[in-house]
C-alpha cells in the first residue's frame, strides 16, 4: 500500500516538479507517472498553459477594494492618477518558479507576491515618468508596452514568468 502512493497523474497543461529529500531530481510531463513515496520524494504540480491572471488597483465601479490607494501613482508633472490593470501570464519555467522565488504567486489575500510587487512598480515607475495628459488621452498602448517590456526583464532576471498582455 505505501508504495502505491507514490503512484500520480499529470493532467495535459500540467508539469511536475519532483524533490528526492527536499531536493529538485526531475520534471514529469502529462501522464500516469510513479515515484518513491514520502519522505523520500514529493511531487509539486503546476498548470503551465493555462493563463494566469492579476487585477492591480482598484475597480471603482464594482467596489471590489482590498487596498484603496494601491492603484493611486504619481505621474512626471506631479498629478495623481488612479489605475485599475490585470495582468495575463503564463509560466516559462516550472523549476525557476517552484524553487527560485518566494511566494511567487499569491496563494492568500495579503497581495503580496514577487509577481504583484514587479507588476506594481515597473507600472509606477513608467506612469512616474510620463505626464497625466498622454495617459489620460491615448499612450495607453505605448504604456502598456513599456510596462509589459520592464516587467518581463526584472522576471526574466529572477523567476521566469512569461508575460503575454497587461491592461
Amino acid at each position: 500500500g505505501w508504495l502505491l502512493t507514490g503512484v500520480y497523474f499529470v493532467t495535459e497543461g500540467e508539469q511536475a516538479v519532483i524533490t528526492r529529500l527536499g531536493r529538485f531530481d526531475r520534471i514529469a510531463g502529462p501522464g500516469a507517472h510513479w515515484h518513491l513515496p514520502a519522505p523520500i520524494e514529493a511531487r509539486q504540480k503546476f498548470n503551465v498553459t493555462g493563463q494566469r491572471s492579476d487585477d492591480i488597483g482598484c475597480d471603482r465601479e464594482t467596489n471590489r477594494c482590498e487596498n484603496p490607494e494601491e492603484g493611486l501613482m504619481l505621474t512626471s508633472d506631479r498629478n495623481i492618477v488612479d489605475i485599475h490593470f490585470k495582468v495575463y501570464y503564463n509560466i516559462s519555467d516550472v523549476v525557476d518558479f517552484a524553487f527560485n522565488v518566494r511566494a511567487p504567486i499569491d496563494e492568500g489575500a495579503q497581495n503580496q507576491s514577487a509577481l504583484r510587487q514587479v507588476v506594481e512598480s515597473a507600472m509606477r515607475e513608467v506612469i512616474g515618468r510620463s505626464p497625466i495628459q498622454p495617459i489620460l488621452t491615448g499612450a495607453r498602448n505605448t504604456i502598456e508596452q513599456s510596462v509589459q517590456e520592464l516587467m518581463q526583464k526584472v522576471l526574466d532576471s529572477k523567476e521566469q514568468i512569461q508575460f503575454f498582455a497587461s491592461r
